[in-house]
Protein backbone atom coordinates (compact mmCIF):
# COMPACT_ATOMS: atom_id res chain seq x y z
CA UNK A 1 0.00 0.00 0.00
CA UNK A 2 1.28 3.48 -0.84
CA UNK A 3 -0.21 6.89 -0.19
CA UNK A 4 -0.15 9.13 -3.23
CA UNK A 5 -2.03 12.41 -3.79
CA UNK A 6 -3.94 11.82 -0.52
CA UNK A 7 -5.09 8.46 -1.88
CA UNK A 8 -4.42 5.05 -0.33
CA UNK A 9 -3.36 3.04 -3.35
CA UNK A 10 -2.75 -0.72 -3.21
CA UNK A 11 -0.22 -1.86 -5.79
CA UNK A 12 0.54 -5.31 -7.05
CA UNK A 13 4.21 -6.19 -7.41
CA UNK A 14 5.51 -6.97 -9.90
CA UNK A 15 3.35 -4.66 -11.98
CA UNK A 16 3.76 -2.48 -15.03
CA UNK A 17 5.79 0.65 -14.26
CA UNK A 18 5.76 -0.04 -10.51
CA UNK A 19 2.11 -1.07 -10.60
CA UNK A 20 0.95 2.52 -11.15
CA UNK A 21 2.63 3.58 -14.43
CA UNK A 22 5.22 5.89 -12.91
CA UNK A 23 5.84 7.64 -16.24
CA UNK A 24 2.36 9.20 -15.94
CA UNK A 25 3.26 11.22 -12.86
CA UNK A 26 3.69 14.33 -15.00
CA UNK A 27 0.08 14.19 -16.23
CA UNK A 28 -1.35 13.46 -12.80
CA UNK A 29 0.54 16.39 -11.31
CA UNK A 30 -0.63 18.63 -14.16
CA UNK A 31 -4.29 17.72 -13.55
CA UNK A 32 -3.96 18.40 -9.82
CA UNK A 33 -2.23 21.73 -10.39
CA UNK A 34 -4.73 22.85 -13.05
CA UNK A 35 -7.90 21.83 -11.28
CA UNK A 36 -10.01 24.01 -13.55
CA UNK A 37 -9.59 21.45 -16.34
CA UNK A 38 -11.61 18.90 -14.32
CA UNK A 39 -13.63 21.03 -11.90
CA UNK A 40 -17.39 20.60 -12.35
CA UNK A 41 -16.74 18.70 -15.60
CA UNK A 42 -17.87 15.34 -16.89
CA UNK A 43 -14.61 13.56 -17.68
CA UNK A 44 -13.64 10.55 -19.79
CA UNK A 45 -10.55 8.43 -19.28
CA UNK A 46 -9.88 5.95 -22.09
CA UNK A 47 -7.49 3.10 -21.20
CA UNK A 48 -7.78 3.91 -17.51
CA UNK A 49 -5.86 0.89 -16.14
CA UNK A 50 -6.15 1.00 -12.32
CA UNK A 51 -7.54 4.51 -12.34
CA UNK A 52 -5.07 6.75 -10.54
CA UNK A 53 -5.41 9.43 -13.22
CA UNK A 54 -9.20 9.21 -12.93
CA UNK A 55 -8.88 9.72 -9.17
CA UNK A 56 -6.79 12.84 -9.82
CA UNK A 57 -9.73 14.18 -11.84
CA UNK A 58 -11.98 13.48 -8.86
CA UNK A 59 -9.63 15.23 -6.44
CA UNK A 60 -9.55 18.21 -8.83
CA UNK A 61 -13.33 18.51 -8.55
CA UNK A 62 -14.79 16.53 -11.46
CA UNK A 63 -18.56 16.04 -11.44
CA UNK A 64 -18.24 12.59 -12.98
CA UNK A 65 -15.59 10.33 -14.46
CA UNK A 66 -16.16 7.48 -16.88
CA UNK A 67 -13.15 5.14 -16.86
CA UNK A 68 -12.86 2.64 -19.70
CA UNK A 69 -10.48 -0.28 -19.98
CA UNK A 70 -10.47 -3.72 -21.56
CA UNK A 71 -9.05 -5.43 -18.48
CA UNK A 72 -11.45 -6.74 -15.84
CA UNK A 73 -8.53 -7.07 -13.41
CA UNK A 74 -7.58 -3.41 -13.84
CA UNK A 75 -11.13 -2.17 -13.29
CA UNK A 76 -11.59 -4.45 -10.28
CA UNK A 77 -8.39 -3.02 -8.82
CA UNK A 78 -9.69 0.51 -9.44
CA UNK A 79 -12.90 -0.24 -7.57
CA UNK A 80 -10.85 -1.58 -4.63
CA UNK A 81 -8.94 1.70 -4.56
CA UNK A 82 -12.19 3.67 -4.37
CA UNK A 83 -13.47 1.44 -1.57
CA UNK A 84 -10.38 2.36 0.47
CA UNK A 85 -10.85 6.09 0.02
CA UNK A 86 -13.69 8.39 0.87
CA UNK A 87 -14.99 10.30 -2.11
CA UNK A 88 -13.26 13.69 -2.24
CA UNK A 89 -16.47 15.38 -3.35
CA UNK A 90 -19.63 14.38 -5.12
CA UNK A 91 -17.89 12.79 -8.09
CA UNK A 92 -19.74 9.93 -9.72
CA UNK A 93 -17.52 7.16 -11.04
CA UNK A 94 -18.61 4.77 -13.77
CA UNK A 95 -16.56 1.83 -15.01
CA UNK A 96 -16.85 0.36 -18.49
CA UNK A 97 -15.10 -2.77 -19.63
CA UNK A 98 -14.88 -2.32 -23.38
CA UNK A 99 -12.64 -3.03 -26.33
CA UNK A 100 -12.04 0.65 -27.03
CA UNK A 101 -10.73 0.16 -30.55
CA UNK A 102 -13.90 -1.71 -31.52
CA UNK A 103 -16.51 -0.04 -29.31
CA UNK A 104 -15.47 3.61 -29.10
CA UNK A 105 -18.48 4.94 -30.98
CA UNK A 106 -20.79 3.09 -28.59
CA UNK A 107 -18.87 4.44 -25.59
CA UNK A 108 -19.20 8.02 -26.85
CA UNK A 109 -22.79 7.82 -28.08
CA UNK A 110 -24.97 10.69 -26.80
CA UNK A 111 -22.28 11.83 -24.35
CA UNK A 112 -20.22 14.98 -24.00
CA UNK A 113 -17.20 15.69 -21.83
CA UNK A 114 -15.28 18.70 -20.62
CA UNK A 115 -12.07 16.68 -20.27
CA UNK A 116 -10.97 13.63 -22.25
CA UNK A 117 -7.76 11.66 -21.63
CA UNK A 118 -6.66 9.09 -24.22
CA UNK A 119 -3.83 6.86 -23.00
CA UNK A 120 -3.54 3.67 -25.10
CA UNK A 121 -0.87 1.00 -24.62
CA UNK A 122 2.17 0.69 -26.86
CA UNK A 123 0.91 0.37 -30.43
CA UNK A 124 4.30 -0.08 -32.14
CA UNK A 125 5.86 -3.35 -30.95
CA UNK A 126 7.83 -3.44 -34.20
CA UNK A 127 8.65 -1.13 -37.10
CA UNK A 128 6.00 -2.66 -39.37
CA UNK A 129 3.23 -1.68 -36.96
CA UNK A 130 3.87 2.08 -37.13
CA UNK A 131 1.48 2.83 -40.01
CA UNK A 132 -1.43 1.06 -38.33
CA UNK A 133 -0.54 2.71 -35.03
CA UNK A 134 -0.86 6.18 -36.55
CA UNK A 135 -4.25 5.20 -37.95
CA UNK A 136 -5.31 4.01 -34.48
CA UNK A 137 -4.25 7.29 -32.85
CA UNK A 138 -6.16 9.19 -35.53
CA UNK A 139 -9.25 7.06 -34.93
CA UNK A 140 -9.12 7.54 -31.16
CA UNK A 141 -8.48 11.28 -31.31
CA UNK A 142 -10.95 12.16 -34.06
CA UNK A 143 -13.82 10.19 -32.56
CA UNK A 144 -13.16 11.44 -29.03
CA UNK A 145 -13.08 15.00 -30.33
CA UNK A 146 -16.68 14.58 -31.50
CA UNK A 147 -17.73 14.26 -27.84
CA UNK A 148 -15.67 17.17 -26.50
CA UNK A 149 -17.64 20.07 -25.09
CA UNK A 150 -17.01 23.63 -26.21
CA UNK A 151 -14.04 25.04 -24.25
CA UNK A 152 -13.05 21.52 -23.20
CA UNK A 153 -9.62 19.92 -22.98
CA UNK A 154 -8.44 16.80 -24.81
CA UNK A 155 -5.23 14.99 -23.88
CA UNK A 156 -3.48 12.47 -26.11
CA UNK A 157 -0.80 10.24 -24.60
CA UNK A 158 1.52 7.86 -26.42
CA UNK A 159 4.01 5.32 -25.13
CA UNK A 160 4.75 4.12 -28.67
CA UNK A 161 8.45 4.83 -29.00
CA UNK A 162 8.54 4.53 -32.78
CA UNK A 163 6.14 7.46 -33.14
CA UNK A 164 8.00 10.73 -32.80
CA UNK A 165 6.75 13.70 -30.81
CA UNK A 166 6.37 15.80 -33.95
CA UNK A 167 4.37 13.07 -35.67
CA UNK A 168 1.89 12.79 -32.82
CA UNK A 169 1.55 16.57 -32.56
CA UNK A 170 0.98 16.98 -36.31
CA UNK A 171 -1.57 14.17 -36.33
CA UNK A 172 -3.71 15.77 -33.62
CA UNK A 173 -3.40 19.33 -34.90
CA UNK A 174 -4.37 18.26 -38.42
CA UNK A 175 -7.47 16.53 -37.07
CA UNK A 176 -8.42 19.57 -35.01
CA UNK A 177 -8.09 21.80 -38.05
CA UNK A 178 -9.97 19.43 -40.37
CA UNK A 179 -12.84 19.13 -37.88
CA UNK A 180 -13.10 22.90 -37.48
CA UNK A 181 -11.61 23.21 -33.99
CA UNK A 182 -9.09 25.64 -32.59
CA UNK A 183 -7.35 25.48 -29.21
CA UNK A 184 -6.10 28.18 -26.89
CA UNK A 185 -3.05 26.42 -25.47
CA UNK A 186 -0.89 23.42 -26.39
CA UNK A 187 1.33 21.79 -23.77
CA UNK A 188 3.78 18.93 -24.24
CA UNK A 189 4.75 17.60 -20.82
CA UNK A 190 8.38 16.82 -20.10
CA UNK A 191 9.28 13.29 -18.95
CA UNK A 192 9.84 12.54 -15.29
CA UNK A 193 13.37 12.75 -13.85
CA UNK A 194 13.59 8.96 -13.61
CA UNK A 195 12.85 8.67 -17.34
CA UNK A 196 15.85 10.60 -18.74
CA UNK A 197 16.41 11.11 -22.46
CA UNK A 198 19.98 10.46 -23.57
CA UNK A 199 21.53 11.37 -26.91
CA UNK A 200 22.92 7.86 -27.32
CA UNK A 201 19.57 6.28 -26.43
CA UNK A 202 16.80 8.10 -28.35
CA UNK A 203 14.44 5.21 -27.63
CA UNK A 204 14.19 6.62 -24.11
CA UNK A 205 12.07 9.44 -25.52
CA UNK A 206 9.08 7.13 -25.88
CA UNK A 207 6.39 8.75 -23.74
CA UNK A 208 4.43 11.77 -24.93
CA UNK A 209 1.64 13.72 -23.23
CA UNK A 210 0.05 16.36 -25.49
CA UNK A 211 -2.59 18.65 -24.01
CA UNK A 212 -4.98 20.81 -26.02
CA UNK A 213 -6.77 23.27 -23.73
CA UNK A 214 -9.86 25.37 -24.26
CA UNK A 215 -10.84 23.84 -27.59
CA UNK A 216 -13.55 25.68 -29.49
CA UNK A 217 -15.33 25.28 -32.79
CA UNK A 218 -14.32 27.82 -35.41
Amino acid sequence: MIRLYEVNFPIELPGQKGGIFLDLRNLRRFLLEKKELSKNKNCLHLFSHTGLTSICMEIAGASSVISVDGSKEALDSFQRVLSLNKNKGNCKHRFLRKNIFKELEEILQNKSFGLIVIDPPNLTPDAKSKSNALKSYSYLFANSLSSLEESGTIILCSCSGRIKTQELESLAKNILQSKGWKFERFTSLKPEVDHPIRKNFPEGNYFKVHIYENCKKN
